[in-house]
């Protein structure tokens, strides 16, 4: 999978999100949060996977 298919992945994304937002402070893997969390919030709408949709709502809700 090239990496311009893999940063238009919703599911990618939210895996490297979920995965940033847990990592220890000291390991400093914290430059993408922001910007996945706002492409997540614009596409999620758009996907065709309703279990993927339900997840990101009360993954994003915490």
């Amino acid at each position: 999978m090239q990496l311009a298919a893999i940063l238009k992945n919703l599911g990618l994304r939210l895996f490297r999100l979920m995965t940033q937002e847990q990592a220890p402070a000291f390991l400093n893997y914290t430059d993408n949060i922001k910007e996945d969390r706002s492409f997540i919030l614009k596409n999620y709408e758009n996907t065709t996977d309703e279990d993927l949709k339900i997840f990101i709502k009360k993954y994003l809700k915490k």
